[in-house]
């Protein structure tokens, strides 16, 4: 790779993004036909945006300036901006003091292209629907295609599956669908690019395979990363079909994880999540769960002690033999998930910026949430490493029998894809020095820091949903 990406940029590259990333360079050696618009086909966790951090800094180095990135939801613009612009995030990908040509490079986020430094990184972001709605409806101070005409510009588009007509939800008939707005930005100046970026491309539909045949420059599907030992090892725990039992299992084995971490001298706090179905079902959740830590007691635990099996069986022996009393488990329960440790996020809501930044940075020292009661989270762009436990709440199937077939329906395929994102990797070292980005301990069964390398997904008893669901983690790639 070029000394412009290996110098400045903060973590090494995975082996498969030094191949995307050759791939790219190659392809760019080649001097191609402009407008360039490729697509990076990546699974969900592998680092798309590491890439586009590394991308940049190769067209910085080819004469490029000005970056256009764009998303469907707001929400992930402020996790972005983490990652590109935000010196003291502990996401900011780049290095401190950025260098090209022995020059120090400022990566810098711009309101207007009229205001780019020639000599930085300018970045503007938006959304898909702002950016399409600016363009197509002009008013003073908005971007204009006259504006972007000026200026040789990169434009990324992330959770690059809505931006085909089809799936963009925002498709005014006075000014034509967001397709239509793309192909005129790249019209505006033959010097600007498109590259685009999505885990979840739809290939099995014959147009988008048919636009996406030759644009695809990488692939690296979620089946191969898990395979690699890049995720969380997906393990279904079908122990209880009562929801607080289960919700009270849940939170021993997070217990059991953290207990785990420190004995090792791993920084990690482990974080639950609960999923509703409704969001009036979440506050009643969240209710009942304050209802059952505030009554808990050691003899509740020792009931769930004495029924355990598995891992949690595995968890209770940890604690007798480390000599952490029940007693002792159960304040520690009451403290660490206590109402001011519970976060309540419910689907379509607005996220206020404090809710929003407390979510992005579950990982951090300082964020002391240690669950979140949740209706429809986890979606595109949320990166969180120390979800280790999701736990559903609720027992209501979808699915249907076609030719003798039982095909899992969209709220579980839905739930699959949920265990997707959450089976991001939880990196850390261990005294053996090995990859600390990649699973360690799959041939060591009785280690104990496999259950740091675990997401567990907690269900009932249900034989047809628990066969649902393996089915369609099969389909994703994470069976």
């Amino acid at each position: 790779m070029s000394p412009e990406i290996n110098h400045n940029l903060r973590y090494a590259p995975r082996a498969y993004q030094v191949a995307a990333l050759e791939r790219w360079q190659k392809y760019m050696d080649s001097a191609p036909k402009l407008p360039v618009q490729l697509l990076f086909n990546m699974a969900t966790g592998s680092g798309k945006t590491y890439i586009m951090a590394a991308l940049m800094l190769d067209l910085y180095a080819r004469g490029w300036r000005n970056f256009l990135f764009f998303v469907n939801s707001a929400n992930i613009l402020e996790k972005t901006r983490d990652n590109f612009v935000r010196l003291n995030s502990p996401k900011y990908l780049f290095v401190p003091n950025t260098k090209i040509d022995g020059r120090n490079i400022r990566v810098r986020e711009i309101r207007s292209f009229y205001e780019s430094d020639p000599n930085a990184i300018n970045i503007y972001f938006t959304t898909t629907q702002r950016l399409h709605t600016d363009l197509n409806i002009p008013h003073e101070n908005r971007i204009s295609y006259a504006e972007l005409a000026q200026y040789n510009i990169v434009l990324i588009g992330d959770e690059a599956h809505h931006n085909n007509a089809k799936n963009n939800l925002y498709r005014p008939t006075t000014f034509g669908n967001w397709e239509d707005t793309v192909a005129r930005i790249l019209q505006q100046n033959p010097q600007s690019m498109l590259l685009e970026f999505t885990a979840t491309m739809d290939f099995a539909d014959i147009t988008i395979q048919k636009k996406y045949r030759e644009r695809t420059i990488f692939q690296y599907d979620l089946r191969k990363f898990c395979q690699d030992g890049f995720s969380k090892e997906v393990l279904l725990y079908s122990a209880t079909d009562n929801l607080l039992e289960r919700e009270l299992q849940a939170i021993v084995l997070s217990q059991y994880r953290k207990y785990v971490a420190q004995k090792y001298n791993i920084p990690c706090k482990p974080v639950v999540m609960f999923k509703s179905r409704t969001v009036y079902e979440n506050k009643n959740n969240l209710s009942y769960f304050e209802l059952l830590l505030l009554h808990l007691t050691p003899e509740r635990l020792a009931k769930i002690r004495d029924n355990a099996t598995g891992i949690l069986q595995k968890a209770f022996q940890f604690f007798e033999q480390n000599k952490i009393s029940l007693e002792q488990l159960c304040q520690e329960l009451q403290q660490d998930f206590a109402p001011a440790n519970l976060l309540r996020m419910d689907g379509g809501q607005q996220v206020s910026k404090q809710m929003q930044h407390a979510v992005n940075t579950l990982e951090a020292p300082e964020n002391h949430y240690r669950a979140i009661f949740a209706v429809d989270m986890l979606k595109e762009g949320w990166d969180v490493l120390n979800l280790f436990d999701i736990v559903r709440l609720y027992e209501t199937r979808d699915g249907k029998t076609k030719n003798g077939i039982y095909i899992p329906g969209k709220t579980t395929i839905s739930e699959a894809q949920l265990i997707g994102r959450g089976a991001r990797y939880f990196p850390f070292a261990t005294s053996h020095q090995k990859d600390k980005y990649r699973r360690k301990f799959d041939d060591e069964l009785e280690n104990e820091l496999r259950i740091l390398e675990q997401l567990h997904y907690h269900t009932s008893r249900d034989v047809q949903y628990i066969h649902e669901i393996q089915q369609a983690l099969d389909k994703i790639g994470l069976n």
